[in-house]
Protein backbone atom coordinates (compact mmCIF):
# COMPACT_ATOMS: atom_id res chain seq x y z
CA UNK A 1 0.00 0.00 0.00
CA UNK A 2 1.61 3.52 -0.86
CA UNK A 3 1.58 5.91 1.94
CA UNK A 4 -0.57 8.40 -0.30
CA UNK A 5 -3.10 5.89 0.62
CA UNK A 6 -2.36 4.90 3.76
CA UNK A 7 -2.48 8.91 4.46
CA UNK A 8 -5.46 8.92 3.20
CA UNK A 9 -7.38 6.09 5.48
CA UNK A 10 -5.72 7.60 8.44
CA UNK A 11 -7.22 10.49 7.90
CA UNK A 12 -10.24 9.55 7.42
CA UNK A 13 -10.01 7.24 10.45
CA UNK A 14 -9.46 10.23 12.37
CA UNK A 15 -12.42 12.40 10.88
CA UNK A 16 -14.58 9.23 11.61
CA UNK A 17 -13.31 8.25 15.35
CA UNK A 18 -13.68 12.61 16.24
CA UNK A 19 -17.47 12.37 16.08
CA UNK A 20 -19.12 10.29 18.89
CA UNK A 21 -21.64 8.90 15.60
CA UNK A 22 -19.49 6.94 14.36
CA UNK A 23 -18.49 4.91 17.94
CA UNK A 24 -20.08 2.21 16.60
CA UNK A 25 -17.45 1.10 13.88
CA UNK A 26 -14.83 1.28 17.02
CA UNK A 27 -14.43 -1.06 20.33
CA UNK A 28 -13.64 1.36 22.88
CA UNK A 29 -12.17 0.38 26.08
CA UNK A 30 -12.27 3.25 28.88
CA UNK A 31 -9.90 2.85 32.30
CA UNK A 32 -9.53 5.25 35.18
CA UNK A 33 -8.14 8.05 33.66
CA UNK A 34 -7.37 7.20 29.95
CA UNK A 35 -9.50 5.65 26.68
CA UNK A 36 -8.63 3.70 24.01
CA UNK A 37 -10.97 3.10 20.17
CA UNK A 38 -9.53 0.90 18.11
CA UNK A 39 -10.79 -0.54 14.62
CA UNK A 40 -9.84 -2.77 12.01
CA UNK A 41 -10.10 -2.29 8.01
CA UNK A 42 -10.62 -6.08 7.00
CA UNK A 43 -10.49 -5.68 3.51
CA UNK A 44 -6.62 -3.57 3.50
CA UNK A 45 -5.34 -4.76 6.97
CA UNK A 46 -4.93 -1.49 8.04
CA UNK A 47 -5.43 -0.87 12.25
CA UNK A 48 -6.62 1.99 13.69
CA UNK A 49 -5.58 2.99 17.54
CA UNK A 50 -6.27 5.94 19.14
CA UNK A 51 -5.29 6.48 22.98
CA UNK A 52 -6.82 9.54 24.34
CA UNK A 53 -7.37 11.37 28.22
CA UNK A 54 -10.80 11.89 29.81
CA UNK A 55 -8.21 13.90 32.77
CA UNK A 56 -7.87 17.68 32.13
CA UNK A 57 -5.53 17.75 34.65
CA UNK A 58 -3.54 14.17 35.16
CA UNK A 59 -0.33 13.54 32.85
CA UNK A 60 -0.19 9.83 31.38
CA UNK A 61 2.36 7.52 29.82
CA UNK A 62 1.27 4.40 28.41
CA UNK A 63 2.95 1.65 27.48
CA UNK A 64 1.30 0.13 23.90
CA UNK A 65 1.97 -3.40 23.06
CA UNK A 66 0.39 -5.36 19.96
CA UNK A 67 0.89 -8.37 18.16
CA UNK A 68 0.25 -8.59 14.58
CA UNK A 69 0.72 -10.66 11.41
CA UNK A 70 2.74 -9.77 8.28
CA UNK A 71 5.88 -8.00 7.41
CA UNK A 72 4.58 -4.03 6.89
CA UNK A 73 4.03 -1.47 9.72
CA UNK A 74 3.93 1.95 9.43
CA UNK A 75 3.15 4.13 12.07
CA UNK A 76 2.81 8.21 12.57
CA UNK A 77 4.19 8.22 15.72
CA UNK A 78 7.56 10.84 15.07
CA UNK A 79 8.48 11.58 18.68
CA UNK A 80 8.40 7.77 20.10
CA UNK A 81 10.18 4.96 19.24
CA UNK A 82 8.49 1.70 17.97
CA UNK A 83 10.26 -1.20 18.78
CA UNK A 84 9.36 -4.47 17.00
CA UNK A 85 10.24 -8.16 17.97
CA UNK A 86 10.44 -10.48 15.28
CA UNK A 87 9.17 -13.99 16.01
CA UNK A 88 11.66 -17.18 15.05
CA UNK A 89 10.14 -18.09 11.25
CA UNK A 90 10.07 -21.51 12.51
CA UNK A 91 7.82 -20.95 15.03
CA UNK A 92 5.62 -18.56 13.54
CA UNK A 93 5.69 -19.31 9.63
CA UNK A 94 2.73 -16.89 8.97
CA UNK A 95 5.33 -13.93 9.75
CA UNK A 96 4.16 -12.86 13.68
CA UNK A 97 5.10 -9.36 15.45
CA UNK A 98 5.07 -7.47 18.54
CA UNK A 99 5.50 -4.15 18.98
CA UNK A 100 5.68 -2.46 21.82
CA UNK A 101 5.82 1.79 21.88
CA UNK A 102 4.63 4.74 24.62
CA UNK A 103 2.57 7.08 24.71
CA UNK A 104 2.56 10.52 26.49
CA UNK A 105 -0.91 12.42 27.36
CA UNK A 106 -0.71 16.35 28.58
CA UNK A 107 -3.46 18.01 29.50
CA UNK A 108 -3.49 20.92 26.80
Amino acid sequence: MSEKVLAKKLQKATALADDPKNDKFFEIHSKENYYMKDAMDKKHGFYFLRVGSDSDTADLSLKVKMFLKGDHVETTEDKEKVYVYKYPADKYPGGDYKLTTYCNIRPE
